[in-house]
């Protein structure tokens, strides 16, 4: 849930007195089998909820209810770029004919393609679990994909980033992979403790990870800059995406 003011809300464990309406269990469901119960979250007193949101909170989030405007049918919101608005492929004329529109621009083409596989590799790495079930991995395959998520975010940090990328690069560096790289070490030690509801809480930390890249998150401004600076770049990128 994120409300008003684009805080994630985590869901949290409550007393009731009225349990007409049990608490949502997580358990596995067989194919067409559904299951009903209240999920409670912590808001901030005075801040009304904006958004219900599904995903695996790694690297998409669907929204499910905009409180906002009323309901509708979910749509995917703002994550990681994937050779959209800011990185794509562009053909290999394209790239030889290019002139760069400021010089601060020069080499976005091929960071934004560095960019782009390494999220792409980082969303094969998440996808044994993005179903929000741990239970086919063992913590020491979880420590290796925390590993293998930090490597990569040395990798983007090494990047030869453009000038007018360097923020957008800080970003994908400080506010996903390392972050990321963290929860998913957070859910290893959780499983080899046989902590489930601690693994799950660490599950839901992650989901928060999807604010950097919502409409006017950190990520969302960073690519509206890198935009109105390099149009020449940026055409091309979304062209070929």
């Amino acid at each position: 849930m994120v409300d008003a003011e684009g805080f994630v809300l985590s869901s949290t464990f409550v007393t009731r007195t009225d349990t007409t309406l049990p608490d949502f269990n997580y358990v596995d469901l067989n194919p067409g089998d559904s299951l009903q119960g209240a999920i409670i979250y912590s808001v901030f007193e005075g801040v009304p909820p904006a958004q219900v949101n599904w995903g695996d909170g790694y690297t998409t989030l669907s929204v499910v209810a905009d409180l906002s405007a009323g309901m509708g049918p979910a749509q995917p919101i703002s994550q990681p770029p994937a050779a959209t608005e800011v990185t794509g492929a562009p053909t290999a004329a394209a790239t030889t004919a290019a002139v760069a529109s400021n010089p601060d621009c020069a080499g976005l083409v091929e960071w934004g393609l560095d960019l782009l596989d390494r999220i792409t590799r980082a969303g094969e790495l998440t996808a044994p679990f993005q179903d929000g079930d741990v239970s086919d991995l063992t913590a020491a395959q979880l420590a290796d994909i925390a590993a293998q998520l930090r490597v990569m975010g040395d990798e983007q940090a090494a990047s030869n980033t453009p000038a007018a990328a360097a923020e957008i690069n800080t970003i994908m560096v400080d506010q996903f992979y390392y972050p990321l790289a963290d929860v998913v070490d957070d859910i290893a030690t959780a499983v080899a403790e046989g902590n489930m509801a601690g693994a799950m809480t660490a599950m839901q930390n992650a989901q928060s990870l999807s604010s950097v890249f919502a409409d006017g998150g950190a990520y969302d401004t960073a690519a509206d800059t890198l935009e109105a600076t390099c149009p020449v770049e940026t055409h091309q990128l979304n062209d070929a995406g």
